[in-house]
């Protein structure tokens, strides 16, 4: 029974310690070519596309639409699903 009280309280404090570490992503509609420059194997050149497919869809839906990017490969996307979020028109 002490047992799983001792485990009980080690699960919570480390998604304590795991939630305390996750940085807030940012919103990818929202970004600016320079904000995407700062994600890691992204050139500067990638980011202008899709800052330019962006404008051209309105607003990314999904992630599937910025893979479809010039210079977007699975490298680069998942740096970018780390970094930033889709955030549907109209949310906050």
């Amino acid at each position: 029974m002490r047992y799983a009280a001792v485990l009980a309280a080690l699960l919570s404090c480390a998604a304590f310690a795991v939630q305390e570490q996750a940085p807030a992503r940012r919103d990818l509609n929202k970004a600016t070519v320079a904000a995407l420059d700062s994600v890691k194997r992204l050139t500067p050149a990638t980011a202008r596309a899709i800052v330019a497919r962006r404008d051209s869809l309105g607003a990314f839906t999904s992630w599937v639409q910025v893979d479809s990017t010039k210079g977007v490969g699975p490298v680069v996307l998942a740096n970018l699903q780390a970094t930033f979020a889709i955030v549907p028109k109209g949310v906050k």
